[in-house]
């Protein structure tokens, strides 16, 4: 009896581990197949780019060429740089 019982374990742990072997390469195959998809898919159009091209692209003048203007970007403010400044740092 106690062989018999042994001997059904066994078999009910094998099938457990071919499901859950099965459920894992299952769910890996939908993974691999749905990034495959979605980087094979594009939004841009033929012959006409990204239209996030044009939106975060550099700007341009009236005609066409880029434009010149620098932005005011400062790390430090007024008052920090005149210090510095005043200190000899900048």
């Amino acid at each position: 009896m106690l062989n018999l019982n042994l001997y059904l374990w066994k078999i009910n742990f094998q099938e457990k581990n071919q499901f859950m072997f099965k459920k894992a390469l299952y769910a890996g195959l939908l993974a691999i197949f749905t990034l495959s998809m979605s980087t094979s898919l594009s939004s841009c159009k033929a012959k006409e780019g990204c239209g996030l091209e044009d939106k975060y692209g550099a700007k341009t003048g009236k005609n066409g060429q880029l434009s010149t203007k620098r932005g005011k970007s400062n790390l430090f403010s007024k008052k920090t740089r005149k210090k510095m400044k005043k200190r000899g740092q900048g």
